[in-house]
């Protein structure tokens, strides 16, 4: 699963203030998230039916262009993908609960105005 190392190289690198070098990592993260979905055989998008690993790419990536100045609302699509997807999919909605937490609590820790 690599989208979990480009995940963990982008939030270093989110974490040490340099979003503009850190947009690859998330980008490459939601490449390879979009690639387990389709080998998962779920549909690709931001959507629920896609997974919590897509949903959660799709996320960082906005929360990373959100801090380069972007006016771009794939973070907040992603917290709805998650939300829409607790009665879609009660079996997975103790992860998507987790997603929205973990999206959340990055946010707060690296938007600080």
């Amino acid at each position: 699963m690599l989208f979990t190392a480009f995940w963990a190289a982008g939030m270093h690198q989110l974490s040490l203030g340099r979003p503009e070098e850190a947009v690859y990592n998330p980008v490459s993260s939601l490449n390879h998230a979009q690639q387990y979905t389709v080998d998962q055989g779920r549909p690709l998008g931001l959507t629920s039916e896609a997974g919590f690993e897509l949903i959660l790419a799709h996320g960082y990536l906005g929360l990373a262009r959100e801090m380069c100045g972007n006016d771009d609302d794939q973070y907040d699509r992603a917290i709805r993908a998650f939300e829409e997807g607790f009665e879609k999919y009660p079996e997975l909605a103790d992860d998507y609960r987790f997603g929205i937490a973990q999206l959340q609590w990055a946010r707060e820790q690296l938007l600080i105005d």
